[in-house]
């Protein structure tokens, strides 16, 4: 990537890390500040520990019966009123924490969804997974509620550095002595937590992509006995994972030892020179009993303060690389409108390649007029596929012109180019839902314009024999593949696109199935359709307006079947030779 790239891309970044941060007080921010004003409640609360444990051993020592009954109710006053805070507390906190999370996973999703095709295509499901499971769950605990943790722990530390020192300055100077070193030697440990977190979360990503990749491939896996070797492949990324778990854990009780180390001596400190302060009667034994009860909340900060800001920088870190994701493979967005009738194509003097060694296209010119058909035919690899990929809007880097209704393709809004376009592919993606779900996409329709689009793409029947609550399986186990392409032309014929792209849509599909998916989709009227095939079916092929052939990148040639065959050129030897196959195209 050159440095260019890299600089605009960091500044992306950095735009949507701040639309992360700020998607948490989205609707949330009167819960926010109940959840703050909380936090400074439990502070004072906390700080009255220590008064009123110096209450109470100073009545038992110099006070008499009538105060005792006054003491006893402060004292079960206080306990009731801590009780009752910190329930307040701790649903506050998980009611802020739990909408502020739901907002940013809504707002990663629809950056997500807000991708071309293309650019998603190149980028790792996996690692989306991970930002949207794991991260996400550790950027609510780590990040969110660890804010209102530091935030309490730091009212506490000062509160009661503060209350200490009114009681006995002398005292307070003892402690703080200790306090200083064990501060010092945990910021160190967080410092390395906070590398080691990091490093977690990253070999969690991979262990979940590798995890996906092998589910996704079991069929291969099973058909090449590579069982073994997936299983190993799998337990050295998990023990890599375990490892890097075992080690933060390691480092974080021993940051929590550390503390707690510290903490013992603070007191043992506190017990000396307060029994020495007492028997010199600068201060009450109640003083002292209060200055060890209030150890506790200078203990628990130093304790866990640097735990919980590395934990909370690396959450951080975590937002950052979701928002290098979302930076990653951002085309530029088009200005210009796109009329929603079928427009005209045009392409003129298209140059590409998807890296700059290998050039795909060369030079291409070819014209799409309204409401007609196409077929893109020619050998695997020649660049059929491409073309469908580069009228979806997926790669800007060409060079010549693509042209809808003379408006450069590059120029034009994508949520316009989307509207206009639909396509269908080798491998239409099915959700586990009904039939009829899957067809609206889950909007809704016109319940009669809803049946229409079932009776033109021939699912009209096997509707009625499976019935409407029919589920459809994951990725449509429960259907045929000729079943899974008429749910993909009804997709589009519901969506009333005006230019139809089929991609190799009828490969996978034995001949008497594809040619009835075929016929269907060159029946529908009003609509451009641009079809990449490689079965060379005479009684199919007639009946499309144009064949264009492509050889290496180049359009060989161009026309109505039988002015092709009279030709007897490239066309008329794959035909009879047989000489198209599966295309890749990359």
């Amino acid at each position: 990537m050159k440095k260019e790239d890299k600089k605009a891309r960091s500044v992306i970044a950095g735009q949507y890390g701040k639309r992360y941060r700020s998607a948490f007080y989205e609707n949330s921010k009167l819960q926010f500040g109940w959840a703050f004003f909380m936090c400074l409640v439990m502070a004072v609360v906390y700080a009255f520990t220590g008064i009123t444990m110096k209450l109470i051993t100073d009545t038992a020592i110099q006070g008499t019966i009538r105060d005792v009954l006054p003491m006893t109710l402060f004292v079960i006053g206080y306990f009731i009123f801590r009780f009752l805070a910190e329930l307040c507390l701790n649903a506050a906190v998980a009611n802020f924490s739990g909408n502020a999370i739901a907002h940013y996973k809504n707002r990663v999703f629809r950056d997500i969804m807000g991708k071309s095709i293309h650019s998603f295509q190149r980028e790792n499901v996996g690692s989306y997974i991970s930002v949207l499971t794991n991260d996400a769950n550790i950027i609510k605990e780590d990040y969110l509620e660890n804010f209102f943790n530091i935030l309490q722990f730091s009212f506490v530390f000062v509160g009661t550095w503060a209350l200490m020192f009114f009681y006995s300055p002398i005292l307070t100077a003892a402690v703080l002595i200790v306090v200083v070193l064990s501060v010092f030697l945990t910021i160190k440990g967080g410092d390395r937590l906070t590398k080691l977190q990091t490093a977690v979360s990253d070999l969690n990503e991979r262990f979940v992509n590798m995890v996906k990749d092998l589910l996704s491939g079991f069929s291969v896996i099973k058909s090449f006995g590579a069982e073994e070797e997936a299983s190993e492949r799998l337990a050295a990324k998990n023990r890599a994972l375990e490892n890097a778990k075992c080690k933060c854990y390691v480092m974080d009780t021993g940051i929590t030892s550390i503390g707690s180390a510290v903490g013992n001596v603070a007191q043992l400190i506190v017990q000396a020179v307060g029994v020495y302060l007492t028997v010199t009667g600068s201060i009450t034994f109640g003083t002292v009993m209060a200055f060890s009860q209030l150890m506790n909340f200078v203990n628990r900060p130093i304790m866990y303060l640097p735990r919980l800001w590395a934990a909370q920088k690396a959450a951080s870190a975590l937002i950052d690389k979701m928002a290098d994701y979302a930076a990653e493979n951002v085309q530029e967005e088009g200005t210009n409108q796109l009329a929603q009738e079928c427009p005209d194509i045009v392409l003129e003097k298209v140059r590409f390649g998807y890296d700059e060694e290998k050039v795909v296209l060369k030079d291409v010119d070819i014209r799409f007029e309204k409401g007609k058909s196409y077929a893109i035919v020619g050998p695997s690899g020649s660049g059929k596929s491409t073309v469908i990929n580069l009228l979806l809007g997926g790669f800007s880097n060409y060079e010549g012109r693509i042209l809808f209704d003379g408006v450069e393709l590059r120029t034009i809004q994508r949520d316009d180019l989307y509207n206009v376009m639909s396509v269908i592919q080798q491998n239409v993606f099915v959700f586990d839902s009904t039939i009829e779900e899957n067809i609206t996409m889950f909007k809704q329709y016109d319940l009669d314009k809803v049946r229409q689009v079932i009776a033109r793409s021939g699912l009209k029947v096997f509707m009625q024999e499976k019935g409407n609550d029919y589920l459809c399986g994951e990725n449509g186990a429960n259907l045929s593949g000729g079943e899974k392409q008429r749910i993909s032309i009804a997709r589009s014929l519901l969506k009333n696109a005006s230019v139809l792209l089929v991609d190799e849509a009828t490969a996978a599909l034995d001949t008497t199935t594809a040619a009835g998916v075929t016929n269907e989709i060159l029946s529908l009227e009003g609509i451009t359709k641009i079809v990449v095939t490689h079965r060379l079916d005479k009684e199919l092929l007639e009946r499309f307006d144009e064949i264009i052939v492509i050889h290496n990148g180049v359009v060989e040639e161009m026309g109505k079947f039988n002015a092709l065959m009279e030709q007897k050129q490239m066309f008329y030897s794959m035909y009879h030779v047989g000489a198209v196959g599966k295309d890749p195209d990359k």
